[in-house]
């Protein structure tokens, strides 16, 4: 390559293995870094399949001081937000891999957001695990349940069973 300067040779090869060896270490960062990335630290245009059947389609969120822990954050086209917890999703389609933030997950538990739709006499939303949406205000938020009140009648739901919460 160089045949008058064997140094600028010399150089050239180490600069090749020099490349090569970051090459190498920002593969490694980059597989370890994936690794780490949850549902939730995913972004952009989504369709999602929940356990129930239903599809919700919006714009995933990345987490921040009003997320919810264990819970995916979407924005639908409407501008309603929904909180879907992890576990009711069967599949994602259209989002992309983010970062994963270094700060502490989010300390809010559905429980806090729960009991602050109740200060705020909010309706609330619960899309069922058979597909039906239920609709009233925050009456009691226990550890495993919320108490609705709709039209005069209250409804005890396991938060277990909602697949997906929205607030107005």
């Amino acid at each position: 390559m160089y045949p008058d300067d064997p140094w600028l040779e010399a150089a050239a090869g180490l600069q090749v293995e020099l490349d090569a060896q970051v090459r190498d270490e920002a593969y490694e960062v980059f597989v370890a870094e994936s690794a780490r990335v949850r549902m939730v630290d995913r972004v952009g245009e989504v369709t999602l399949l929940l356990r129930c059947g239903q599809a919700i389609e919006g714009e995933l969120r990345p987490p921040d001081d009003n997320s919810v822990a264990g819970h995916l954050t979407v924005v639908e086209d409407s501008g309603r937000l929904l909180l879907v917890p992890d576990a009711a999703v069967v599949t994602m389609t259209g989002s992309r891999p983010g970062l994963r933030s270094e700060g502490r997950d989010p300390a809010r538990t559905l429980g806090s957001w729960l009991r602050e739709a109740w200060q705020g006499d909010d309706l609330v939303a619960g899309l069922l695990c058979d597909g039906s949406w239920i609709n009233g205000r925050v009456a009691h938020v226990g550890a495993d349940h919320v108490d609705l009140v709709s039209g005069g009648c209250s409804t005890t739901i396991a938060v277990i069973a909602v697949e997906a919460w929205a607030r107005r």
